[in-house]
């Protein structure tokens, strides 16, 4: 039976401290031994982590159906372990590469942010760090207390464990060590990580890390000043809207130049008040009422958005509180202002939290307010609204 439902468990079975004796890099060792999430939680993380740059969401939902659909056919629905199944054998090799990398980076994502980080962006997006090696990681991530992390992805479904562990351990050393304490958008890099998928076995997948090590002092990194981190959250949330909204708002979150009107569809899901530009199921708000009021934001709409019955598909929102807090410190008023006057403050969903509630197989929630919503949402109070750019508030 395809994955469509059962939360899967998936171990770090290997940590591997490296020690750093740059003073500005301090390390924070894995406070974790595991993860457990549902089947939407990884397409949806596979999908925000494979476009480097912003794409329009009717580009982005397809892709996260095809990872679905991929993934799906190749993980039980009835075993606690995460695992590849022998079906994936018989895939073409440049279909293994693109399948094991894809999910590799999707588990990496999700063990970031299990761990207490809750905003992220591509490494190249960011630039920076050390100009002495052309290698760069994939990704940097930061939290509240956490530092700024760079972390590298691995995975692997042929490779022996001696030869996997090796791939990861250079992964950390080429890719991720040399630009520790450096300027990554303008942010020191303080610690970092590779996170190697190891999906060889057919019971039991497991992550394997190698990571920067804490001082022998005992203190972990973190600490640091809010202000440090707010260009990583203003990728974060500028890749968040894209997929949510469109690619013209996330390019006005990374410019802040753009338009001063952003149409919305609002609804009521687990409590909470979201955010998102589709159209919900047959009986929702029509794309006419974008395009006829707001023509600068183009909507390819994904054809499931429209009454496509096939296989599970699923599209994003954004919390409302956190859509408002991000939109006011991205895009805020008054241009005159130094951004440092403004509150950085962006409320989170904690992992743990009743809205992301483990036995719904409705939707799945990331900490930093972007959700993965399924065409059977049970959704209510569906509105059409528009944020203010003037006010900061939704009319």
């Amino acid at each position: 039976m395809a994955w469509m439902t059962k939360r899967k468990d998936l171990g770090i079975a290997k940590v591997v401290p490296h020690a750093h004796c740059n003073p500005a890099v301090i390390g924070r060792a894995p406070g974790i031994g595991a993860i457990n999430f549902s089947p939407l939680a990884l397409f949806g993380a596979a999908a925000r982590c494979s476009h480097l740059h912003l794409v329009n969401p009717a580009i982005v939902t397809p892709e996260s159906l095809m990872i679905a659909a991929l993934v799906e056919q190749h993980v039980d629905d009835v075993k606690n372990d995460f695992a590849i199944e022998a079906s994936a054998d018989s895939l073409k090799d440049y279909v293994k590469s693109y399948f094991a990398g894809t999910v590799a980076t999707g588990l990496s994502y999700l063990k970031m942010i299990h761990d207490g980080y809750v905003w992220s962006d591509h490494f190249e997006n960011l630039g920076g760090g050390s100009s002495g090696t052309g290698k760069t990681p994939d990704f940097v991530f930061a939290g509240f207390g956490t530092g700024v992390a760079l972390v590298e992805s691995k995975g692997s479904r042929g490779r022996t464990p001696s030869a996997f562990d090796a791939r990861v351990r250079d992964g950390y050393t080429d890719q991720v060590e040399p630009h520790l304490g450096h300027a990554v958008g303008g942010v020191t890099a303080t610690h970092g990580y590779c996170i190697g998928a190891y999906l060889r076995s057919t019971s039991k997948a497991d992550l394997r890390i190698h990571h920067t090590a804490v001082p022998v002092s005992g203190n972990a990194s973190g600490g640091a000043d809010p202000p440090s981190i707010s260009v990583v959250q203003q990728g974060n949330y500028a890749r968040a809207f894209a997929m949510a909204h469109s690619d013209t708002l996330g390019r006005t979150i990374l410019d802040g130049d753009g338009p001063v009107r952003v149409p919305f569809v609002r609804f009521g899901w687990r409590g909470l008040n979201w955010l998102s530009s589709y159209v919900f199921g047959p009986f929702g708000i029509g794309p006419g009422w974008f395009m006829d009021h707001f023509p600068e934001f183009e909507r390819r709409l994904p054809r499931w958005w429209i009454g496509d019955r096939h296989g599970p598909t699923f599209g994003f929102a954004i919390e409302e509180r956190i859509a408002l807090a991000a939109l006011s410190r991205f895009l805020p008023a008054d241009f005159s202002k130094d951004e440092s006057e403004y509150p950085l403050e962006i409320p989170i969903l904690p992992l743990d939290s009743e809205v992301g509630s483990r036995e719904r197989p409705d939707g799945d929630v990331f900490p930093d307010g972007l959700a993965v919503v399924t065409l059977e949402t049970k959704y209510d109070n569906l509105q059409p609204v528009i944020w203010e750019r003037k006010t900061g508030r939704l009319s």
